[in-house]
């Protein structure tokens, strides 16, 4: 198995099953109501059944480790272009 297969059975650790946050659109939508605060809202769906957050990198260092023990946390990898930008459809994945 490689690392990619094992990473990517882990997010499926609850039955075979994946239920996220999307809280990403903002990097491309700009800001949008109601996750206009994600950290904020993390904080308040932590102990809600959703398995992880999908979240834009610099969303991360605003989390606090207990808010977000035992959910998954996926932090989108592409960079790039907004609907604002004239790079709109350039998003190159950036993984490390």
């Amino acid at each position: 198995m490689t690392g990619l297969e094992r990473n990517v059975a882990s997010l499926f650790s609850n039955g075979g099953h994946l239920f996220v946050v999307a809280l990403d659109h903002p990097q491309f939508f700009g800001p949008v109501e109601g996750i206009d605060k994600p950290a904020e809202l993390i904080e308040r769906l932590s102990m809600s059944r959703a398995d992880g957050f999908i979240v834009n990198p610099g969303i991360t260092r605003l989390l606090n480790a207990r808010t977000v023990s035992g959910k998954k946390l996926i932090v989108r990898s592409s960079i790039g272009g907004s609907k604002f930008s004239d790079y709109k459809t350039f998003h190159p994945a950036v993984v490390s």
